[in-house]
């Protein structure tokens, strides 16, 4: 027993990545904060900083599924990937029917 591998304290694990989350979520807090006084229409630019955003997690989501299709993964897992990017896009559709802004020219037209 001396040589055994001591068990893994996942409370203290738990905690440091809740640290972690709490950190990042903080930071992210405070970017949204900083970015809404680069310009006089705040929101608007906050719109554009989410369609940004959402198009490069949209990217990425449909890029790893083809990825590891190619790499032989199974259906189920890359269609997960694909179905993932596809609400990503719901995302975008939604948030642009939503006005934010008279300057706001990201709206789509039917919504104007």
């Amino acid at each position: 027993m001396e040589n055994a591998i001591p068990d893994t304290d996942y409370s203290v694990n738990e905690r440091a990545s809740q640290l972690m989350n709490d950190e990042l979520w903080d930071l992210a807090h405070e970017q949204v904060v900083t970015t809404g006084k680069l310009t006089d229409t705040p929101l608007v630019f906050h719109k554009a900083l989410m369609l940004q955003i959402l198009a490069k997690l949209q990217s990425f989501h449909t890029q790893m599924g083809d990825t590891i299709r190619e790499e032989g993964a199974p259906d189920d897992v890359c269609n997960a990937w694909h179905r993932d990017a596809g609400k990503i896009q719901a995302c975008v559709n939604i948030l642009m029917t939503i006005s934010v802004d008279g300057d706001d020219f990201m709206l789509e037209e039917s919504c104007k």
